[in-house]
């Protein structure tokens, strides 16, 4: 049958709207959170099945060749119940099918879709297969081969069975599943979010879980088990820390991303206790915990005395009745769940060089007393996860409360990173003075080291002579700063602590920055400073996340750096940056319903016709080279903070575009996701509706997106140049259907993709990015329904020359 299309002209507008009039599948979706975010304004009820018949009904588009770069790639939202493979709406079908399927997380043999000389495959017994490119990217073949749609021997009359749709379009491409599970130290009905990436392997039947994420180990903990054994939802820390960091500079992962709209959990209250602290002696504490370097006690009975009558206060063994060990855990819990200890669950609490080498004395017997009753219940905990099986570990620690469980984490750091060594050990009579020895303390020189080179700190010659710590007259390490102590030590607790200390403990090895510089100790988010010529970003700063596509920029332990310097700051300044939060943000049921809306062949059927996919190609045609960065610009925000805290301003960066200077300022904290490779190229679904535009046209062209108006003002140098160039080609996208993926090309030049992040910034959108040379961009446009996020930005890699 052939096609028939319909040109229709938008209000006002010069460019035509392709719209292709068939009558097809149409996959159901579970709509975007509301834009703007007006009560008025909201969408219906999930539970109105009625809302989901009436968006098959909206108008939308078809991009009608792969060559008209700016028309929408998809097919209006059309329903016929006389179709066999429409069905009605059913959203108890939808939550049934979204529920995770751990059968299908088998190991293969021998996964075919992934070339082994391409990739190198890690897996496990416990955890998901990582799946990690050898090279920076693949060969230039992959996307200049002879690759079309339809395949050779089927037209787009013919129909594909089910087996062999799998084959076509599943085989190699990425699959998006999301999780929500109970959340563990929680006595209360509480969720977090979780996505799972994998491909497609259906000559298996399986899907093989991949997820490029580099994290550092020392950032995340698993309770009584080993890290890399762990899953995202194990960890101790959440949201995890083990699928944080993306592969690209100023990106996370989908499973971050997700995690971060869990809510936090609610404060627990402990219930009444009539087990009591008794005060202990110091030395006693010392010698006890110097003692259980070696294990419990051999004897039950002495580790039970030693309990009652010097730790805890039992009515139940004064009685003189018989407590087993489940009695002793107990009361080790209550005894840490007293509000005067430390909560380690903050990550200002976690620099434990201000309780173990503090001039108050009375802060550094409260943290060994509090570190002897944690590492007393971890060794009992273990003792009896080690008799019930390993089986009962998970279940067994999710019951304690999240401050205990820190506890817990507490006492593991310590028992694998720190001892305590006698001084005045006699023959005879017991020590009483000890020192507190790092076992891990040049591993964590070299870790320094190589994170000073990763962020090309200008003065790395002299923090390495300073780790060296062979000059004379030099402060030792250790003793520079709390930070650095702690640091030194690796006595680091899991979370996002761990960054503050390696960048504290680098400005403490620079000789040229004699005061620590503002904001470190109160671990601002988005904070940032510039140190002789370079500015450097935490990871959650929105410039870091921007900026981290500049050319020569890299991320390690969640800093983005060395970024482009501004004049509007100091030699050696930090700033915070002000942002407000992404008006849009990805609810529940999008979480549930992931695998749906991101299904390769749509809904099911029993028989897939050729003619609802076409195959998406990125154009290397038209490479833009017009656009560059001219300046990272700040502005005062408010009043000057007080004296010791750093400014709060409004960042944005200047750009230079076919002849116009134009600011774009930083405004949304939006999030850039990174997506791992696929296996090949893949075929998208007609319903996937998207856009692809050139970067240069975002500024001068673009004027509306997904019901938001873009207000940038260009200020022309050639003002004849550049107003024609906009009317020219100037369009107002209009809003297709419920949902449309914004594609926007940054090849070529860094600055390409820089200026895409700020326009996604600007506007108050969160991204894929998806490097094309790994992944296909049909697996990206998916990857954005996934998500919920109405951008992909694609790039073509990194050169070596630009890294170094």
């Amino acid at each position: 049958m052939a096609r028939k299309f319909q040109i229709q002209f938008a209000e006002n507008e010069k460019i035509p709207v392709y719209t292709q009039r068939r009558n097809s599948r149409t996959r159901r979706r579970v709509p975007l959170s509301p834009f703007p975010p007006n009560p008025s304004s909201l969408s219906p009820s999930l539970e109105d099945p009625q809302y989901y018949m009436n968006l098959h009904q909206s108008p939308g588009a078809r991009i009608c060749s792969n060559s008209t770069r700016d028309d929408f790639s998809g097919g209006h939202y059309a329903s016929d119940p006389s179709n066999p493979r429409f069905k009605p709406f059913n959203r108890h079908l939808i939550h049934a099918q979204v529920q995770p399927d751990h059968s299908r997380y088998a190991l293969p043999a021998s996964p075919d879709c992934l070339d082994h000389q391409r990739y190198k495959i890690q897996s496990s017994a416990s955890r998901l297969l990582e799946v990690q490119s050898v090279s920076d990217k693949l060969p230039d073949h992959r996307l200049h081969a002879i690759h079309t749609w339809p395949p050779t021997g089927l037209s787009l009359h013919s129909k594909l069975s089910s087996e062999h749709a799998k084959t076509l379009v599943c085989h190699g491409a990425l699959s998006f599943q999301g999780r929500f599970l109970q959340a563990s130290h929680s006595f209360v009905r509480h969720h977090h979010f979780y996505a799972a990436v994998g491909v497609e392997d259906e000559r298996h039947g399986i899907l093989i879980p991949v997820q490029t994420s580099y994290a550092p180990a020392d950032m995340s903990l698993t309770l009584m088990a080993p890290l890399e054994h762990s899953k995202p939802w194990e960890t101790l820390e959440q949201p995890s820390t083990t699928e944080c960091f993306g592969t690209l500079p100023g990106t996370i992962t989908l499973n971050r991303y997700v995690g971060s709209l869990s809510p936090p959990l609610m404060p627990a209250t402990s219930p009444p206790s009539c087990i009591q602290l008794r005060l202990a002696d110091p030395v006693l504490v010392l010698q006890r915990l110097h003692f259980l370097q070696r294990g419990l006690d051999l004897d039950p009975e002495v580790a039970e005395d030693f309990l009652y009558t010097q730790l805890v206060h039992d009515p139940e063994w004064q009685k003189g009745l018989s407590t087993g060990p489940a009695r002793q855990i107990v009361a080790l819990i209550s005894a840490l769940e007293n509000p005067t200890w430390f909560d380690f669950r903050n990550g200002k609490a976690q620099i434990l060089a201000h309780y173990f080498d503090n001039q108050d004395l009375d802060v550094e017997e409260r943290f060994y007393q509090q570190l002897l009753l944690s590492v007393e219940l971890y060794l009992r905990v273990q003792a009896q996860v080690d008799r019930s099986g390993a089986g009962q570990n998970e279940s067994m620690l999710s019951q304690l409360s999240e401050k205990v469980a820190w506890d817990l984490a507490l006492a593991q750091v310590w028992g694998s990173k720190m001892t305590l060594e006698a001084i005045d050990e006699e023959f005879l009579g017991a020590p009483t003075t000890f020192h507190v020895l790092a076992y891990s303390k040049n591993i964590q020189k070299q870790r320094l080291k190589e994170f000073a080179h990763n962020m090309k700190w200008v003065g790395i010659a002299g923090v390495e002579r300073m780790l060296e710590e062979t000059c004379e007259g030099n402060i030792p390490l250790e003793e520079q700063s709390a930070n650095s102590a702690t640091w030194i030590a690796g006595a680091i607790l899991p979370g996002e602590s761990a960054s503050w200390l390696i960048m504290s403990s680098l400005i403490d090895c620079d000789l040229m920055i004699t005061d620590q510089l503002p904001g470190f100790d109160q671990m601002y988010t988005n904070l940032g400073f510039q140190y002789r010529g370079a500015t450097f970003w935490y990871w959650k700063s929105t410039v870091g996340k921007v900026m981290g596509a500049s050319q020569g920029v890299k991320q390690d332990y969640g800093w983005v750096g060395p970024c482009l310097h501004s004049e509007d700051l100091q030699r050696h300044q930090t700033v915070l940056v002000h942002f407000e939060r992404p008006v849009q943000q990805m609810s529940k049921n999008q979480v549930k319903a992931m695998e749906i809306r991101s299904a390769p062949l749509g809904p099911v059927a029993d028989h897939y016709p050729v003619d609802d996919f076409t195959l998406p190609l990125p154009d290397f045609t038209n490479i833009v080279s017009s656009v560059k960065i001219q300046k990272l610009a700040f502005k005062l925000h408010s009043f000057l903070p007080p004296a010791g805290e750093p400014p709060t301003c409004n960042a944005a960066v200047v750009f230079a575009v076919k002849n116009a200077i134009i600011p774009v300022r930083l405004r949304y904290d939006v999030s850039f996701i990174s997506i791992p490779p696929c296996c090949g190229l893949h075929v998208l679904f007609w319903d996937y509706t998207y856009m692809t535009i050139q970067v240069d046209r975002l500024l001068l062209d673009l004027r509306r997106w997904n019901r938001v108006s873009i207000d940038t003002n260009p200020t022309s140098i050639d003002t004849s140049s550049a107003s024609n160039a906009s009317s020219d080609s100037a369009f107002n996208a209009k809003y297709v259907g419920p949902e449309a993926v914004l594609v926007i090309e940054a090849f070529g030049l860094a600055d390409n993709e820089v200026l895409a992040r700020s326009w996604a910034s600007h506007i108050g959108f969160s991204a894929v990015v998806a490097n094309v040379e790994e992944t296909c961009m049909a697996c990206s446009i998916r990857a954005a329904f996934a998500a919920g996020v109405p951008l992909v930005i694609l790039n073509k890699g990194r050169k070596e020359e630009e890294e170094s």
